[in-house]
């Protein structure tokens, strides 16, 4: 063969070697192409960066409009209990009691409607069969505090059910160390006035239904922490003044479950 002929087409292997290495695909000089990737996500979890080298394959180039959340704590559960939030077992058990207000055990629901003395009307609106309550039946009511023991937060919401006045000494709280958050509620706004054919007047009856409330946990950074909560009534004097409090069926969920207007102020610590 002419080597002018050979040497052309040695020159122009040379000449390909050369562009493959310079391109990376022989692991040459060249630099490779990378791309990195950062989800945005809430408070309390991490931020997670991802760098893909220039070979792998890009599935999808669509980059998520929303947070996600990254937590290993979240529930994959609708709902979680809390120890005896429902105080089903008839006891205080998993709760710590201080003063006379709650009295030594819940008040058992069936039982207090069957011998009355709750302004001529029924306990309503409570799905379990005990819950905790500082009412005496017109007795002078007593101080005293209801506090659960610590618990993980795995849900981005605390449901519950409530019987209350609007009453600045009466009210819940959600504790996580030092700090406290409060919320104060008044169920009496679903009291209604009746109009009494006998009498040619109007008559306000008081709610005797628990009305279902949530605090939120995710905005207040409680996600994935250890908290309590502590129902406080401060409140003394007759049952009549309104001034008592009822309160059962804890419990963690995915989804809020409230009666709109219920929740009259509230303090986050």
């Amino acid at each position: 063969m002419n080597k002018g002929v050979i040497a052309y087409f040695i020159g122009l292997i040379f000449i390909v070697v050369a562009a493959l290495a310079l391109s990376g695909y022989l692991g040459g000089g060249g630099t490779a192409r990378t791309t990195t990737v950062t989800t945005s996500v809430l408070q309390n979890s991490t931020n997670r960066t991802t760098t893909i080298p220039a070979n792998s394959t890009i599935l999808s180039t669509t980059t998520p409009t929303t947070s996600v959340y990254f937590s290993q704590c979240q529930s994959k559960n609708a709902t979680e209990g809390i120890p005896n939030g429902d105080f089903a077992t008839g006891s205080y058990y998993g709760w710590n009691v201080s003063g006379p207000g709650f009295g030594n055990a819940p008040l058992n629901l069936t039982h207090a409607n069957e011998v009355g003395g709750y302004y001529g009307a029924p306990w309503s609106g409570y799905a379990g069969a005990y819950f905790a309550t500082t009412y005496s039946g017109g007795l002078s009511l007593q101080e005293g505090n209801l506090t659960s023991l610590p618990f993980e937060v795995t849900e981005p919401y605390l449901n519950f059910r409530i019987v209350s006045p609007a009453d600045s000494q009466v009210y819940v709280e959600i504790l996580r160390g030092r700090n406290a958050s409060k919320y104060w509620y008044d169920t009496y706004n679903a009291s209604s006035n009746t109009y009494n054919n006998a009498t040619g007047q109007y008559t306000t009856s008081k709610s005797t239904e628990f009305q279902n409330v949530s605090i939120p946990l995710l905005n207040t950074a409680f996600l994935c922490q250890n908290v309590s909560i502590r129902v406080v009534a401060d409140a003394v004097g007759p049952s009549e003044m309104l001034n008592y409090i009822a309160v059962g069926d804890f419990y963690l969920s995915k989804t809020p479950k409230y009666a709109p207007g219920t929740l009259v102020n509230e303090s986050l610590g």
